[in-house]
């Protein structure tokens, strides 16, 4: 609660005196995960420009709460979002046997309380203090937390200074301006309501029910029990950001913020995100090439907020032009400040795997244009005229007759076309061959990023499965006796072109961290060791013994993904947005995999492009 309130309050005043804000975060480190004593960092990136001023701001602001100023709405706020936070955790309410083992370390070295995730949060949604008391405590917690002096540190980089004594007159100039937002919204006017509930069918995929009205919206409901009581929902659109005919080259990636940018109902988006947070909703955006989603989760007796504030995001969003620069400068400097690291990897891969496409998911310097408010507003009001082009997804623990009836004067509310959208073709053409970027880092890695045609059928999406888990665990094996570390991914893609990728990542590992007798190793062999382990692969073998193990892995996955509430919320979007359909007897399609589908799957990344991206120091 302490670090949401210090971040909220800095994002304000920094946005308040016009320095761009890359990133702002907390963390606080238990026992249980560091065996050592307990810490608590707030952080912060900005301009160097503006280094010491921000210094001096956010000590102000630290010794602000330090002194007992956090108000009752802040507390509010920021308790409420902690307790979201743990519900999300929980959602599919499974804890790993390292995580109980660590809690026992912890609590036999440091005599730390064992208590599970699922009574921690029972007791933060049982606790019946009242938000005075809760206040006083919080404040006096800060007080004592961030007291001692001696106990505080301060760390600037990137620009030189006398961080103690700016640090220190900052913290004797308190700054004592509370966090602040708006909560006065617009009225939402209500159609009367002439719609019909034509007849419930049910939804295969999920084992849930289909609602459809005379609007033509549909309603995809699965009943199951989650953690929290809640109700998770996602309205999953058809239409992207290929829409937009004068779009510049990778500024969609940007396009899943511009919500975030407008008002809403007549208060700012953010303050009216804040306000959903206090009575236990949140809302998030994504748009990508063809599809828009805006989901989350909320108390599932808030059917009524969940419905008004999907209509008023629809319906009365308004731009506000004048946050674009700050938005832009804080875009730039986030971007300069993440080189070298994943997101900016992926970028220059995507970028080289596919020269001059104008749709890449990964954000870039210099993308976003002046016209970017007009050209999002435009998809979003093309989005918001179809509702009936797409489907509101719920999945939590409710009465389906009181769900379909309950729904109706919301369901009238939306706009519905008779028309369909129709994707168009897109030019999507990657490199064929193998290409090779060089960078200059702090460590030696190598990321390789390998990708191929493949209809995406359910039958080949679990072939190509277990074909990344055979690779990955290849890999693995050939690095094991080095002082590296492995990881891999891998993903389907439907849009443009249906196709398989996969990214192995290898990197040297700190010479403090290598068992005796293992030395770091030069870029030029790790690059030589990683290229021999992707290659050809058309030649790997796939034993049937293999086989049997991987397919056992991959229906365990899938099961226990089963119990996420997100899984379904996905999946359900994925089946009426996409057509696919990865979970309808899926243990029967994995059985049905052979090893000729796997090696056929691995010779295509032999085949397709690869792009290496190494890093050398």
């Amino acid at each position: 609660i302490l670090g949401e309130i210090a971040r909220k309050r800095l994002s304000q005043r920094m946005r308040d005196c016009g320095m761009p804000i890359a990133d702002i975060s907390y963390e606080y480190v238990k026992s249980t995960e560091n065996y050592g004593d307990e810490s608590f960092t707030m952080s912060f990136v900005t301009d160097c420009k503006y280094g010491e001023k921000a210094l001096e701001l956010f000590a102000g602001i630290m010794s602000s709460i330090q002194s007992g100023s956090a108000s009752i709405d802040e507390y509010r706020l920021s308790r409420s979002q902690s307790i979201n936070a743990l519900v999300w955790e929980r959602r599919d309410g499974n804890t790993s046997n390292e995580t109980y083992v660590d809690r026992c370390i912890s609590a036999f070295l440091y005599g730390t309380p064992i208590v599970s995730d699922q009574s921690l949060l029972d007791f933060y949604l049982a606790g019946n203090v009242s938000d005075s008391v809760g206040l006083e405590l919080l404040n006096d917690f800060a007080s004592a937390f961030l007291g001692a002096d001696k106990n505080l540190s301060v760390t600037c980089s990137g620009f030189e200074c006398d961080a103690d004594s700016l640090f220190v007159a900052g913290w004797n100039t308190s700054d004592t301006v509370l966090c602040r937002w708006t909560t006065e919204k617009q009225s939402l006017a209500f159609r009367q309501s002439k719609l019909r509930i034509k007849p419930v069918k049910p939804d295969y995929l999920s084992g849930g029910h289909i609602i459809t009205y005379s609007n033509g919206v549909r309603v995809i409901y699965k009943k199951m029990d989650v953690v929290g009581d809640k109700l998770y929902y996602a309205l999953a659109l058809n239409g992207g950001y290929m829409q937009i005919s004068d779009l510049e080259p990778g500024e969609g990636a940007f396009i899943s913020d511009f919500p975030m940018l407008c008002s809403i109902s007549g208060v700012e988006a953010e303050d009216f995100v804040d306000e959903l947070n206090v009575k236990g909703m949140t809302m998030d955006f994504k748009v990508n090439m063809s599809n828009t989603v805006i989901d989350g989760c909320c108390p599932d007796d808030s059917i009524p907020l969940l419905m008004e504030s999907l209509l008023a995001v629809l319906n009365k969003r308004e731009v506000i032009s004048e946050n674009l620069d700050y938005y832009r400068a804080s875009e730039e400097l986030g971007l300069k400040t993440s080189e070298g690291r994943n997101s900016s990897k992926m970028a220059v891969i995507d970028n080289i795997m596919c020269p001059n496409y104008i749709y890449s998911p990964h954000k870039m310097s210099g993308r976003i244009s002046d016209g970017f408010m007009v050209k999002s507003d435009a998809l979003f009001n093309e989005i918001s005229s179809k509702v009936n082009d797409g489907v509101l997804v719920l999945v939590g623990n409710l009465d389906i007759d009181k769900l379909k009836r309950m729904l109706i004067p919301y369901i009238a509310g939306f706009n519905t076309r008779q028309t369909v959208s129709k994707r168009v073709d897109v030019r999507y053409q990657p490199i064929s061959g193998q290409a090779t970027h060089f960078v200059t880092g702090s460590s030696n890695s190598i990321e390789v990023a390998m990708s191929a045609r493949m209809p995406v059928t359910a039958e080949n999406y679990m072939a190509s499965s277990i074909a990344a888990k055979l690779l990955s665990d290849s890999i693995v094996k050939r690095f094991r006796e080095m002082g590296v570390y492995v990881s891999s991914s891998h993903h389907c893609s439907i849009y443009p072109e249906e196709r398989f990728h996969m990214m192995v990542s290898v990197s040297e590992a700190s010479e403090d961290g290598l068992a005796y007798g293992i030395k770091q190793v030069s870029y030029l062999q790790l690059l030589y060791d990683v290229r021999t382990a992707v290659s050809d692969l058309k030649e790997m073998e796939v034993t049937e013994e293999q086989l049997k193990i991987y397919k056992a892995l991959l229906k365990n996955e899938i099961a226990s993904s089963m119990k996420d509430p997100l899984y379904w919320t996905k999946a359900i979007a994925r089946r009426y947005l996409d057509g696919k359909d990865w979970t309808t007897d899926y243990q029967a399609k994995i059985d049905a995999v052979t090893a000729d589908q796997v090696k056929a799957i691995l010779a295509s990344l032999d085949d397709g492009c690869k792009v290496e991206y190494v890093t050398r120091k």
